[in-house]
Parts: C-alpha cells; sequence; structure tokens
C-alpha cells in the first residue's frame, strides 16, 4: 500500500467524484490567461496610435503584471478549493476513523493529498498558459522571453498557492466542525486587515499628528502582510517592480512554516476529536482574546464617535464594557454550542477586560508618546514635507533623464522630493521642527490639538502639515502637524538655507529656454496677465532676472509678503505611451508650470515687471470699497456674521495698507481669521468684488475694536458713507 500510493491507479481511484475541482479551474484559467490575452490584443491592435513595437512591449509587461494577477486570484480559489476538499472529512468522526484505519502513515496520506491538489491545479495552469502563447504567437508577439516569462509565472504562482494552501489546511487541522473552521478561515484572510484598520482607527481618533493617508509601522504590516493573500498581493507588486527578493525570501519561509506545522497538526491531530470546535484546547484560549480584544475596543470606538464630545468619556466605557462582554459570550456559545454558557470562563473574560482596558489607557492618554516623538538630529537621514496641503504653489521636481527627456516627480513622498539633502537636516530646520511638536502637544494638553478642533488662533489660520521623516536606519515614519503662520515661516527659512530644498522648489527655473512657453503674473490687482506675450526676449530677460534675484535672496526674503506671483509654462519633451502619438522629432510634449511669488526684494525681476504697467503696490490699486463680515464669536460656520462696507477714503487708506489679495495668499503670514473681506476696484458700481486678506500686524485699529466686539446674537448690516 505504502508504494502504490503514488501509482495511477491510485491516483485515478482516489479522483473519482474530484474531477469538478479541474473543471472549474479550467474555466477560471481560460478568464485569466487566453481570455485576458484575446481581450488586450484586440484593444491594442484596433488601436491606430500604437505601434507593433508598442504593442511587445505591453505584451511582454502583460506576462509579469496583469496575468500574474489573474492568476493569483484563480491560484487562491484553487488552494481554498484543494485544502478544504482533502481535509474536510476530519469534521466527521466516521470517516477519520475509516481514514486513519488504513494501513498508511499520516504523514503519507498529507503528501499524497498535497500532491494531488497540485495536480488540479498544474494540469489545467499549463494548458490554458500554452493556449494564451499560442494567441500571442498568432498575432505576431512569441519569443523565448515570453517562454522565459510565462516558465517563471508559474514558479511563481505554485509558491504562492502553497502559501495559501497550508494556511487553509491548518485551520483544518486545528478546528473540529464546519462551524468553527469556516470561522477560523475568514480571520485567516480578513483577520490582520480588520486589526490594522482598526488600530488606525484609535491612531486618527486619539493621536492628533496621526498622517491618515499612508500606513506605517504595525498598522502597515498588518494591512499589507499579516495574511496569506495580502501577502501574495504585495508580493506581486514587487515583482512588477522587478524588486521581490527579499519579499520572496519571506514567502518561501512563511510557506515552510506553515507547511511544517500544517503537516504537524494533522499527523498529532487525534482521532476522536471530530466535532469538538478546536483541537488544541490553548489555541481556543488565545483565538478567544484575539477575537475578545479587538471587538472590545472597536465597540468603544464606534460609541465613543457617536455623541457630543461631552459625553464621550461615558459612552467609550459603556461600548468598552459591552463590547468586550458581547464579544466574548458569543466566543463561549460557538465553543460550547449552548446559550447558556455566555457568561462561562469569567475569569478570562476579566483577563480580556483588563487588557482591553489598558489598550485604551495607552491610546487616550498617548503613553507611548505619538505625539511627542521627533527623531533625533543625527537620525535622519531625509526629510519630505507636503506643503501643498496648506494651498502653497507647490511645484513637482522636475528633473532631466539622460536622454534629454524630462519628469516630475508624482508624489511629496519620492525619494526625488526629499527637502534635505546628504548631510541630513540643519541646526534651523531642526528647531523649527522642535517648536512645531512642542506646540502640537501643548494645543493638545488645552484641549486643541488637531486641525478639526480649531482653524485658527491668536497667530491666525493654522494648516495641516504633513511629514515624513527617513532615518538612516531605513525606516519611514510620518506625522501631520497643525501649525501656525510663524511655524511655517521658522520651517521654510531652515529649509530656504538647504539647497536641495531650492532645488525642488525652484527646479523650474533652470529648464532650457527653448522650452518657455508663456509667463502668466497675478498682481495686487488680484487680476492675472499674460506678460510680454508676443516678446519672447523679454520672456527671457525675466527668467534671468528672476534667476539673479534668487541666487541673492535670502531666506528671510523668501517668507516676507509677496507683491506679484508669476507662472512659468514649459512644454517639455517626454517619451510617448503606447496611448500618445508622437510628434515629427519622437515625443510627446506637455506643459509644466512653475509658480513662484515675486518679493519686495527681487529689484531685477520687478524692474522689467514695472515695465508692464501693473500694480506692484497696493497704493497703486484703486479701491473705492471693501466690504467685510465679521464673524464674532469665532465660529466661521455659524450664521453669526455682521457685516460692514467701508467707502470712506480715510479708512480705505488705512484698510489697504494691511490689505492682501487672495491669489496672492501665502501660508506663512498672519491673517485676521475672524472675518470675510472684498474689495471692489475702480468706478464701475457693476465691479464684480474680489476676495482678500487682513494682515494681523497692519491691521487698522478700528478694525481691531470692531473684531473684538462680543457678539449679541444679532446680524446687522452698517454701511459706511464717504464724505
Amino acid at each position: 500500500m505504502k508504494s502504490k500510493i503514488y501509482s495511477s491507479d491510485y491516483m485515478k481511484t482516489t479522483s473519482k467524484g474530484q474531477l469538478w475541482i479541474p473543471v472549474l479551474l479550467s474555466i477560471g484559467y481560460m478568464i485569466a490567461f487566453p481570455v485576458v490575452v484575446l481581450l488586450l490584443l484586440g484593444n491594442w491592435f484596433s488601436s491606430e496610435i500604437i505601434s507593433m513595437e508598442q504593442i511587445r512591449q505591453l505584451y511582454e509587461d502583460l506576462w509579469r503584471n496583469e496575468l500574474m494577477s489573474t492568476g493569483f486570484a484563480v491560484t487562491s480559489v484553487a488552494a481554498v478549493l484543494n485544502g478544504i476538499n482533502h481535509f474536510w472529512y476530519l469534521y466527521s468522526s466516521r470517516k477519520t476513523d475509516f481514514y486513519h484505519s488504513l494501513p498508511v502513515k499520516r504523514s503519507k496520506m498529507f503528501w499524497h493529498r498535497t500532491f494531488m491538489g497540485v495536480l488540479y491545479v498544474l494540469i489545467p495552469y499549463a494548458v490554458m498558459v500554452f493556449f494564451a502563447i499560442c494567441i500571442g504567437a498568432m498575432r505576431g508577439c512569441f519569443s523565448l522571453k515570453i517562454m522565459g516569462l510565462a516558465l517563471e509565472m508559474l514558479v511563481m504562482h505554485m509558491i504562492l498557492y502553497f502559501l495559501v494552501y497550508f494556511a487553509v489546511v491548518l485551520v483544518v487541522c486545528v478546528t473540529g466542525n464546519i462551524l468553527m473552521g469556516g470561522l477560523c478561515l475568514a480571520a485567516v484572510f480578513l483577520y490582520s486587515y480588520t486589526l490594522g484598520k482598526l488600530i488606525h482607527y484609535y491612531r486618527t481618533t486619539f493621536y492628533d499628528t496621526f498622517y491618515t493617508n499612508v500606513s506605517s509601522g504595525f498598522e502597515e504590516f498588518l494591512i499589507e502582510y499579516g495574511s496569506p493573500v495580502f501577502l501574495g498581493n504585495s508580493f506581486l507588486t514587487k515583482y512588477a517592480e522587478n524588486d521581490f527578493g527579499n519579499l520572496l525570501l519571506i514567502v518561501l519561509g512563511v510557506t515552510g512554516v506553515l507547511g511544517i506545522l500544517s503537516c504537524a497538526a494533522y499527523i498529532r491531530r487525534p482521532s476522536e476529536s471530530a466535532g469538538r470546535p478546536m483541537i488544541y484546547g490553548w489555541i481556543g484560549v488565545i483565538v478567544k482574546f484575539l477575537v475578545v480584544i479587538p471587538c472590545g475596543l472597536g465597540v468603544g470606538l464606534i460609541f465613543y464617535s457617536l455623541p457630543e464630545r461631552s459625553s464621550r468619556m461615558i459612552w467609550w466605557v459603556f461600548g468598552l464594557i459591552f463590547g468586550t462582554v458581547l464579544a466574548h459570550g458569543c466566543v463561549e456559545i460557538v465553543y460550547q454550542m449552548d446559550f447558556r454558557r455566555f457568561l462561562s470562563k469569567r475569569i478570562q473574560l476579566v483577563l480580556a477586560g483588563i487588557l482591553v482596558a489598558v489598550c485604551a489607557v495607552c491610546y487616550r492618554t498617548d503613553l507611548t508618546h505619538f505625539d511627542l516623538y521627533l527623531p533625533e538630529q543625527e537620525e535622519i537621514a531625509a526629510l519630505y514635507v507636503d506643503f501643498s496641503s496648506m494651498n502653497y504653489d507647490e511645484a513637482y521636481y522636475v528633473y532631466r533623464n539622460e536622454d534629454g527627456t524630462y519628469g516630475t516627480n508624482s508624489s511629496w513622498t519620492e525619494h526625488r522630493a526629499a527637502v534635505t539633502g546628504e548631510t541630513g537636516v540643519n541646526e534651523d530646520t531642526w528647531e523649527a521642527l522642535e517648536t512645531i511638536v512642542s506646540s502640537n502637544a501643548r494645543r493638545a494638553a488645552d484641549g486643541n490639538g488637531g486641525f478639526a478642533e480649531a482653524m485658527f488662533d491668536e497667530e491666525g489660520w493654522r494648516h495641516c502639515l504633513p511629514v515624513k521623516y527617513c532615518l538612516k536606519s531605513g525606516k519611514e515614519i510620518y506625522r501631520n502637524y497643525t501649525v501656525s503662520p510663524s511655524e511655517i515661516s521658522a520651517l521654510l527659512q531652515g529649509l530656504y538655507e538647504e539647497d536641495a530644498f531650492k532645488e525642488i522648489r525652484y527646479a523650474f527655473l533652470n529648464l532650457e529656454e527653448k522650452y518657455l512657453e508663456n509667463i502668466d503674473g497675478i498682481f495686487l490687482d488680484n487680476q492675472s496677465y499674460r506678460l510680454f506675450q508676443n516678446e519672447p526676449e523679454k520672456r527671457l530677460q525675466l527668467l534671468e532676472a528672476l534667476r539673479k534675484d534668487m541666487e541673492e535672496v535670502t531666506p528671510e526674503e523668501l517668507v516676507g509678503e509677496p507683491c506679484a506671483k508669476l507662472s512659468f509654462q514649459f512644454d517639455l519633451p517626454h517619451k510617448p505611451e503606447y496611448y500618445e502619438k508622437a510628434e515629427a522629432d519622437g515625443y510627446v510634449y506637455y506643459s509644466y508650470y512653475g509658480t513662484i511669488p515675486i518679493m519686495t526684494s527681487f529689484k531685477n525681476t520687478i524692474a522689467i515687471l514695472k515695465e508692464t504697467g501693473y500694480p506692484l503696490s497696493i497704493e497703486d490699486v484703486d479701491i473705492r470699497c471693501v466690504k467685510i463680515n465679521y464673524w464674532n464669536s469665532g465660529s466661521y460656520y455659524e450664521n453669526d456674521a455682521e457685516y460692514v462696507e467701508y467707502t470712506d477714503e480715510k479708512n480705505l487708506k488705512e484698510i489697504r495698507k494691511a490689505l492682501v489679495p487672495s491669489s496672492l495668499w501665502c501660508c506663512w503670514l498672519k491673517y485676521a481669521p475672524n472675518l470675510d473681506l472684498t474689495f471692489q476696484i475702480g468706478p464701475d458700481t457693476m465691479q464684480y468684488d474680489d476676495s482678500g486678506y487682513l494682515l494681523i500686524e497692519k491691521m487698522p485699529e478700528f478694525l481691531k475694536e470692531k473684531d473684538s466686539q462680543p457678539d449679541d446674537g444679532e446680524d446687522s448690516s452698517v454701511t459706511e458713507k464717504s464724505e
């Protein structure tokens, strides 16, 4: 019997009634490989702008990307089906007694069933991949490299098959009935993702500096690598980027561990254990705590987020207790199949409640000092800052490739977007970061931490500032600070001392002049103009003058009050994608826009801009009327504004000193936050209103007095007539 277990006759016998699996997988692999190839090749050949060379390149990429994903989806289903189909008999005591009474070692039986599952997958897989290759060859896309990619894809898919398969078998071998097996199987695939999201929501709720757009640390590990399917998906992503070596070793290691554990669990499983919820009691206890603690925290968070802020703590405590008791009771009911056992194992219930309370207190009081954390200056290898979140005119970093084409970074977290050089963070930048971290901690202690709690303070509007620290150890840390204008100003001054930040922020100033198409300017009348439209030489002079000013300007001057804003349009070449039609020179050109505020210290630039006649001083703007809505209560969203219209020339002269048009808004300047302002230029009463802001430091005294008056609870409208 032992010698014939892998014989063809025995395999035919054991395959009776199992042919539905390879048939079903054949349909799945047919859709995953030949059908996908037919659809995509049809789309590519029907396009008039895609050349045959591009089609061959796309077809090659298809075997590394799309077919890997579709094949993995079907292979994962195959692993689940084979794992359940070959070992589900363990849930029946009668079938268990029959199979275990055969004169075959359990280890032999285990690997025989595993081998049969591989055959069920491998045969339809190979056939459908062969059909896909034939389809590509018929359309002129065959090469030995495609054959190599197909073989490589087969190896990768089989590795991922074993990863999922052994995980399923392990679950079946440690559970004793179908209900518990189904629940644990769902947990294997979804538990880590759910737990990661729970941690994410707790951090979002209780940590003021948590950056919600990126998963990192333990949360990232749970979401991307915590289950076999998500681990496999992350591997496919790395494989498509051709950077999968390290992760492949991890996948192989995890697969090997799961294989050993599943085989050991199968061999050591008592035959009389069929019908029990969990075969090993200690595993049942661990599973219970892994379920009860997150459920208690999750229900508590739901109750915390529903009521008003004043009663949140009471409802949160209630939710934590209710969720813990409910989860414990449900687990005991499933374990013992008796509703009367809802409150059994009270010691475990109390212990779970204590652990839930400890976790809740850790988040509520920030015992890990998440918000206070700042890497040491010498530990930081690179710093990344997202200024675009503050409506700052953040230009994408533009760079020149070796072939003469240009590209831009698509995200502020990319390697090229680092705002610090190889020497790390300088002293001024470090001190600015220290001030920001301590200020966030102080606001949190006062109950005003986080942008949602208060959008402005005595310094004006507050802003969100996402930051990424890349440490020399390779670790990446994200934070989202709430900053005031003065803190932004100090940080920018420190960064402007770094050559790397200037290169990123104003890299467009060093682009080749032949690609310059247009220059647009926004001036103190809040209007946009096309500058020197028919004078290309003048545009180049303006660009050269700005370059010279940028070499001479100091960091303090770059965070001053601008008198204009210039936007440069460059039409840059890049290699055409398969859906783009190239120009005669073989390139496709796209428009790149770089924006820069013009400070009063830019003498060379201002000398040329004066030739346009557009206002570079607020005194040159004929403001006839200023309308202000005062939000006296400090709440921007409540309908308690008081409307005042100023037309008196004396008042207008004072207001004009503090007025900044909305198009020249800068995040580092302090604007009065409790009011909305519009102004009207020229004598035409039908002229539309322009919006603007008032600088706090230049705000007239009569406006400060008006802004500080207590709200009487009634709306009012006041119009001042000119003398």
